[in-house]
């Protein structure tokens, strides 16, 4: 900027969530007794990547779980979505990732829970060789 000058050409937008948007989300969890179903006291995953599938050929968006386990993909139009969320290392999937889920304007759908069960500490490993006896 030079004395005098005059600079009327810095813009910042911004947008407001639009009347009638919807909410999908919910929390990645350890289903530690492996019963598909949260139950009170098992711990969210941290760190999760879970994506949800939009319609109308849209890139799919990404959200990450918090401390918590929870995630949330806000401000969505009405549309029929899917969401799926990564096998962290060391668990396998209880929960069978969701069905379209279809979103009305304005509607929370804050449900879409997914569990996987953490291999117990301690577990051992069998392991041996199968060979020929050839003198029986």
């Amino acid at each position: 900027l030079t004395a005098g000058q005059t600079i009327n050409t810095i813009d910042f937008g911004f947008t407001q969530p639009q009347a009638g948007t919807g909410i999908i989300g919910d929390r990645v969890f350890n289903d530690a007794n492996n019963n598909n179903v949260e139950d009170p006291g098992e711990a969210g995953i941290q760190g999760v990547t879970v994506t949800l599938n939009r319609p109308g050929g849209l890139p799919p968006l990404t959200a990450t779980t918090d401390a918590t386990g929870n995630y949330s993909f806000p401000n969505l139009p009405p549309g029929s979505y899917t969401v799926t969320a990564a096998t962290p290392t060391g668990f396998t999937p209880t929960l069978t990732q969701p069905n379209p889920i279809n979103v009305a304007a304005g509607q929370t759908i804050n449900t879409v829970d997914f569990g996987f069960r953490q291999a117990p500490a301690g577990n051992g490993t069998i392991s041996g060789r199968l060979f020929n006896d050839a003198d029986n």
